[in-house]
């Protein structure tokens, strides 16, 4: 198969984890992985951080071991100008600016790495946040490019956010370097918090012996070794009420989501999570796949979607019980879903932003306080037409509805006339034989 460019086509990686009688934990042994690599940057901070969301200590990167030296390079740390409530102060508080190429540098063992790289858009040294965009390398990979992380926030509606990616590292060093995506001279980027932690060598990527298949070409499998990168889109913690914690995930540190939102027919207690495109796995056994009860097991499939601009594309992702074998009971079992994005051959990760979106979140402090009086002035004429409009476009409507209603009711009552025969009065005294009353049946009100 010939490798697809990131202009026609993205590639999905699907990572199901199934247990029967899972408990103790989601997808994983009960004793919890220790990582090889644990590092939390604070970016733009100094010392050592205790408290953090996530219950780790978290390092600031100035005059850090972690930042290579470059007197070429341009940039300042700076602290928000106001923090939103819920919003951890670590490590969203502070953040550092770029305004040219900028590397940190992590020792490391070689095998993959998380890299989670955490923003919160928002007024940094009196700077716009939406006009900030991102370029971010690892080593030859592309990890973003000309990325906005006021997008990204506005389009999820939130106000932080990470983006997580898995690296396999080839040597004892991990480069990650920032730089602004535009050559003008305001040009900036920022970033909140760094982290990368090290995961089992063979937890995602397990290298050429291990073929998955590809939904909707089953004569097709595909490899993945040490160059694949990943990108996490989705990872929901099936049947759980609540987010997974990163300091109560297995060692890792990563953030389940619960799947209440992603649940299809919820409301009619359906579970929609085979594949809408292709029949993917028949008649699976997942205590057969697992080898006994309560040991986990994973599945990977990979799939492909076209890429278009302007268009967001479902995946489905389905698990219906076997009925043909009647078993004693019907169901199907799901534990976890991790959906990744794959590099390309190039390395490249990076994709598209998403369109901006009217009625999410506003940062007022991002602006200057006459372009905020501007924006208000303008958001509030826009709504009142908006509502001015809605209720004209009523009017319109209830009254053609209106109108509508009475023609049908008078092509009606014309058509049920126009089918009535008329009967003259000849007639109706020769049937009833001049009106005798022996030909009576019954008058009104009696029987």
């Amino acid at each position: 198969m010939k490798p697809c460019s990131k202009s026609l086509s993205i590639i999905i990686f699907l990572h199901l984890c199934f247990s029967f009688y899972l408990k103790d934990s989601l997808c994983a042994d009960n004793i919890p992985y220790v990582p090889i690599e644990n590092t939390a940057l604070d970016c733009g901070s100094y010392g050592l951080k205790t408290l953090s969301f996530d219950g780790r200590n978290w390092t600031g990167d100035v005059r850090s071991k972690f930042v290579a030296f470059n007197r070429y390079t341009k940039s300042t740390v700076s602290t928000a100008s106001s923090m939103d409530p819920g919003v951890p102060q670590v490590p969203y508080k502070t953040a550092r600016l770029f305004y040219s190429e900028f590397t940190y540098i992590f020792n490391v063992t070689p095998g993959p790495k998380f890299v989670r790289l955490h923003f919160y858009p928002y007024s940094y040294s009196g700077l716009d946040a939406s006009k900030a965009f991102l370029s971010v390398t690892c080593g030859h990979y592309t990890l973003l490019s000309n990325f906005s992380a006021s997008l990204g926030a506005n389009y999820n509606n939130v106000h932080t956010f990470v983006k997580e990616f898995i690296i396999h590292v080839q040597n004892d060093s991990l480069h990650l370097t920032f730089s602004p995506s535009s050559n003008a001279p305001d040009a900036f980027a920022f970033v909140n918090g760094i982290e990368v932690v090290s995961m089992p060598l063979h937890l995602y990527i397990r290298g050429e012996d291990a073929p998955l298949p590809f939904v909707g070409y089953p004569a097709v499998v595909i490899r993945l070794d040490s160059t694949s990168a990943l990108e996490t889109v989705y990872r929901i913690n099936v049947g759980g009420g609540d987010d997974v914690s990163p300091k109560s995930d297995t060692g890792m540190f990563r953030t389940w989501k619960p799947d209440a939102q992603y649940i299809f027919g919820a409301a009619f207690g359906q579970l929609a999570y085979d594949f809408d495109l292709n029949v993917s796995q028949d008649q699976a056994d997942v205590i057969a796949w697992s080898g006994g009860q309560g040991i986990p097991v994973y599945k990977d499939y990979i799939a492909m979607f076209p890429q278009e601009r302007e268009r967001i594309r479902d995946l489905w992702v389905e698990l219906h019980p076997n009925t043909k074998t009647k078993p004693q009971y019907y169901d199907a079992i799901l534990n976890g879903v991790e959906i990744f994005k794959l590099s390309n051959s190039g390395g490249d990760l990076a994709g598209l932003n998403p369109p901006q979106q009217r009625g999410l979140l506003v940062n007022p402090s991002s602006r200057s306080s006459g372009s905020s009086k501007k924006s208000l002035l303008t958001i509030v004429g826009c709504s009142v037409s908006g509502v001015v409009l809605a209720f004209l476009i009523r009017c319109v409507l209830a009254f053609w509805i209106r109108a509508a209603s009475e023609r049908k009711k008078k092509r009606k009552t014309s058509n049920a006339q126009s089918n009535c025969r008329y009967f003259p009065l000849r007639e109706i005294k020769a049937a009833t034989n001049n009106f005798d009353e022996a030909q009576v049946i019954l008058t009104g009100g009696k029987f």
